[in-house]
């Protein structure tokens, strides 16, 4: 736990920003999705590249996310 979260709960201030918390939800999901897209391509042999590109699909999805 984090010093500034750590104060907060003392002071009795603990509700943890629901922005935060969606976003990281939809990080999560994404990358996870990914990951199963990943072990697929794997699974059926494919190209590095596709992979690499995949990768590269996935850090475009984030920024937009952020």
């Amino acid at each position: 736990l984090p010093y500034y979260d750590y104060q907060r709960k003392i002071r009795g201030i603990w509700k943890i920003k629901k922005r935060v918390i969606n976003k990281t939800n939809e990080i999560s999901v994404l990358i996870e999705r990914y990951k199963n897209i990943e072990t697929k391509l794997i699974d059926a042999k494919c190209d590095r590249n596709n992979t690499i590109n995949l990768w590269f699909d996935c850090l475009t999805d984030l920024n937009n996310i952020v």
